[in-house]
């Protein structure tokens, strides 16, 4: 492979992420709400009432989208963030892993 074939295929992914990325934007909105309705489903938990299991299907994959979030947030403070982004989501893709959160559905609360 040359030179100008690698840097096609980097700004390439790094398009594709930075798309992803500002998707994220959005997505951090309804996210909130998401993040709310989990908070109710931990509390029902907490407080030992009985939850259907499509709330705890939903509290796990919150749990899981909330540490992307986190993790995508931390790398932010480290130069070339951009770069280190794309590469785990690169070596994520070849083992079925997507480090970028996905819009899940809220279960209905009772």
């Amino acid at each position: 492979m040359d030179f100008s074939t690698i840097r096609s295929q980097i700004e390439k992914d790094k398009n594709k992420l930075e798309h992803e990325i500002n998707g994220l934007k959005t997505y951090t909105i309804s996210e909130s709400y998401d993040t709310l309705v989990a908070g109710e489903i931990l509390l029902l938990l907490l407080e030992g009432k009985e939850v259907s299991e499509e709330q705890l299907t939903f509290l796990k994959k919150q749990t899981i989208d909330f540490t992307k979030v986190l993790a995508i947030i931390g790398l932010q403070a480290v130069p070339g963030s951009s770069i280190a982004i794309i590469a785990l989501q690169k070596i994520g893709e070849k083992y079925g892993i997507d480090i970028i959160p996905k819009p899940t559905a809220p279960p209905k609360m009772k």
